[in-house]
Parts: structure tokens; C-alpha cells; sequence
């Protein structure tokens, strides 16, 4: 019998994993593909075969295999959606390979965590919702600890190498663990975290009333009482108050109806709480978020609907006039028809605010986009902007607003976000 080492070599490139070897099990010879001997022994010590897998590579026509090829050329001569590798005479196939790291308390679990991921979940919402983790992790050997009630998971998301991603991590936040389930068998442990930010205390009714301040110092004094700090856009922050309740409302609730009232969004992000005009997204520390740029060829599904306007093309509100003893009404837009808001305002200027903010949300509301990317984006947030190309022409001239992304990780590899968005303006 000749050495293995006297054999002929495969070309470099040519492997595909599909070559088949004899294996031995339960007293019998089978054949079994290489990459379903290999990938289950070195997945505790490296993802990248089993990420292979995960790529669609059985999808790949022998002729969409290209060697020491731009990719910019590649994908400008195939059709949308067509799948295709890259192929370096120095590096081999560059497949997109996702990344993540998690903490508990501080403590990295990446490493000890990877082989058992089964999935994992993060959705972002804007708001006073609270963004969620879910993590589904495999305890088929018993060996893994249910994590205590309140403690805090710090999750990066991105990617580790790729010819069309953006390598790095984006740190999405802190989550405090809330429900834990272990079910079986197979044996697995579930978890679900929230915001850390959305505390208990933020979530108590409460009754307090400001006069002649500004807005502000009411928010200021909403993130000072929740340990938080406060960024608020300049314009919002100076809005005369001469009276304003709360009154048996929660912060969330409260800080909900005062985003409602001013067209803003009132969010909570990294112990910051935010206050910005809506499509104006910031960061916790207050950067500008950039404008995301989606082609059709990056997603796996869309879904867009224009919903008919009602017709409304006014807002009118009431408000409560002091000195003549009477309710007075304003109107933002066309009076003819126009929507009544139920609430009665304690003066003229949080009546018009209030007015003009359900007009624009009204103008909003025609039309929205869903979106699968098949390659995650990390960088995605509620109320950034985005550009897409390659739909119908009404889709590419709209410029859109995120409304809410969940990224989605699998134990396969593979990393995709779902965003939902709606007209700007």
C-alpha cells in the first residue's frame, strides 16, 4: 500500500470538502464528506468550518468562482443575487466570517460560550421600548451554569474578516437577564435580556408638576431621579413650559407622551436618555448617525407597502384659555376635515406643538419597507436614514428612517439584521 505522502496532491483551491473518505462507525464502513468529518472536531477550537457551511456554498456554480478577482468587477458582470466566492492564490476563499463577543458582569463568555450558541437574538427598538436579547445556548452535557437574575450581558456584534463587510465589532449595548428557561432534551438553557437601562423605577407611576420651565429641565429632571444623563437637541430643550403634569404616569409613559407631543423620540440608550426630533438619530454620546446605503442585492427579502392616506390633511387641538374662561381650538394644515386631537392642552403653544407633531406623523405614514440583509449590519439603529437601490423607482427615491433591526446570529455562522422603516417625512 502506497504512503499517503506518495499520493498526488489536489491542486490549491480545488478542495471543496465534498471529497469523500471512508469512515468506520458502530462495526460498519461508511463514506462520509470531509467537511462533516472535520467540522465537528475543531468546532470547539475554530468556527470557520463550520461557517463554510453556512455561506451557501453548495450554491455556487462552478463558472461564479472566481480567482484573484476585484470583487467590485465580480459583482458588476452577475446578476442581482447571484452567489459567488472569491478565490486568492495567497489566501484561499475569502468567506465573510461574523463575530461576537459577550460579556457577563465584565467577564468575556465568548470563548466558552461559541460552541454551544445555538442562536442569538437582538432586537433594537426605538423609543420607550426596551431592546431585547435573546440568547438559546446548548447544555447537552449539563456542564452549563443557569446565570443569576439581574445580572448584565454586554453583547458586540460585527464581523471578524470579509470582501464585503466592514471587519469590527459595535458594541450594541448592556442587557440585564430577566427570564431564563432550561428545557430539554436536547438539553438547552434560554435567556432573555432587557435594556439594562429600563430599571423597575423608570416603569413606577409617579404624580409631579413643573411651571414656568422649560423642557429641558423637565427632562433633565426625568434622567437625573433614573441615574441617567441627558442629551437633548438644543431646539427641544429651550420649548417654553408655563405648566406641565404628571400625573399618575410612569417616566416611560410620560417621557412617551412628551416625544408624542413634539415630534420627537424619547429613548434610552447607555445610561443617556435622548431627546431628539424624530429622523434626527444620535448616538448615546450624541454623534449623528450616518445614512445606511441598501441594495437589492444584499437582501433576501423585501417587503414594501404605500398604505392610503385618510384624507386628513389637518390637525386640530384644544386648548384651555385662562382668561376667557373657554376652550380655544388651533389648527395645523387644511381646518376642512382636519383630525381632533381627545387631549385639551393647558395653553396655545403645547397645543400647536402638539398639533403640528401628529401632522408630520400623519405625512409619515404612507408608506414602508422591509428589509432582510443577508450579510448583518451591525452599524444599523432605529431612526438612522437610509438609501436603497435596485427596487421599484418609487422605493429608491424615498429616503427612509429606520423604525426598529433585529440582528440575528445562528449556530451555523451566519449573521443577518431585519429592518423595518418608514418615510422620512
Amino acid at each position: 500500500m502506497a504512503k499517503i505522502t506518495a499520493l498526488p496532491r489536489i491542486p490549491d483551491g480545488e478542495a471543496s470538502g465534498t471529497e469523500l473518505l471512508p469512515l468506520v462507525k458502530g462495526g460498519k464502513t461508511m463514506a462520509a464528506p470531509v467537511v462533516e468529518i472535520v467540522t465537528p472536531a475543531v468546532k470547539p477550537f475554530a468556527d470557520a468550518a463550520a461557517l463554510a457551511k453556512d455561506q451557501a456554498a453548495d450554491l455556487v456554480r462552478p463558472e461564479n468562482i472566481f480567482i484573484d478577482a476585484d470583487p467590485a468587477a465580480v459583482k458588476a458582470q452577475l446578476a442581482e443575487g447571484t452567489y459567488f466566492k472569491l478565490v486568492s492564490t495567497l489566501t484561499g476563499i475569502r468567506n465573510n466570517i461574523p463575530d461576537w463577543r459577550l460579556t457577563l458582569d465584565g467577564r468575556d463568555l465568548s470563548g466558552a460560550i461559541r460552541p454551544r450558541l445555538i442562536s442569538l437574538t437582538l432586537s433594537e427598538k426605538r423609543g420607550d421600548e426596551a431592546d431585547q436579547l435573546d440568547i438559546v445556548l446548548s447544555d447537552d452535557d449539563g456542564m452549563l451554569a443557569i446565570p443569576p437574575e439581574g445580572a448584565v450581558l454586554r453583547v458586540h456584534l460585527g464581523w471578524l474578516q470579509g470582501c464585503d463587510v466592514t471587519p469590527g465589532l459595535i458594541d450594541k449595548g448592556s442587557f440585564k437577564v430577566d427570564d431564563v428557561t432550561h428545557s430539554g432534551p436536547p438539553d438547552q438553557i434560554t435567556i432573555k435580556a432587557r435594556a439594562a437601562d429600563f430599571t423597575s423605577e423608570i416603569r413606577n407611576r409617579r404624580a409631579h408638576s413643573w411651571s414656568n420651565t422649560t423642557l429641558g429641565a423637565v427632562l433633565r429632571d426625568v434622567a437625573g431621579r433614573n441615574g441617567l444623563s441627558a442629551r437633548i437637541a438644543p431646539a427641544l430643550a429651550s420649548i417654553a413650559l408655563p405648566t406641565l403634569s404628571q400625573s399618575r404616569e410612569s417616566d416611560v409613559a410620560f417621557l412617551r407622551r412628551l416625544g408624542q407631543e413634539n415630534d420627537a423620540v424619547a429613548t434610552i440608550k447607555d445610561q443617556h436618555l435622548i431627546f431628539a426630533p424624530k429622523g434626527a438619530g444620535q448616538t448615546s454620546d450624541g454623534r449623528a448617525l450616518p445614512t445606511l446605503t441598501i441594495r437589492r442585492r444584499d437582501g433576501d427579502g423585501h417587503s414594501w407597502q404605500r398604505q392610503k392616506r385618510d384624507g386628513q390633511e389637518g390637525v386640530s387641538a384644544c386648548w384651555h384659555d385662562r382668561k376667557a374662561a373657554k376652550k380655544q381650538t388651533v389648527t395645523e394644515g387644511k381646518a376642512d376635515g382636519a383630525k381632533k386631537l381627545r387631549k385639551v392642552y393647558p395653553d396655545e403653544a403645547s397645543a400647536k406643538r402638539a398639533a403640528k407633531a401628529e401632522q408630520r406623523r400623519l405625512q409619515r405614514a404612507p408608506a414602508t419597507l422591509d428589509v432582510t440583509l443577508v450579510l448583518g449590519r451591525a452599524d444599523a439603529y432605529p431612526e438612522a436614514r437610509a438609501t436603497v437601490a435596485g427596487f421599484k423607482p418609487e422605493i429608491d427615491a424615498t429616503v427612509w428612517l429606520i423604525s426598529e433591526v433585529t440582528h440575528r446570529l445562528g449556530k451555523g455562522g451566519g449573521f443577518r439584521s431585519d429592518l423595518k422603516m418608514e418615510t422620512s417625512s
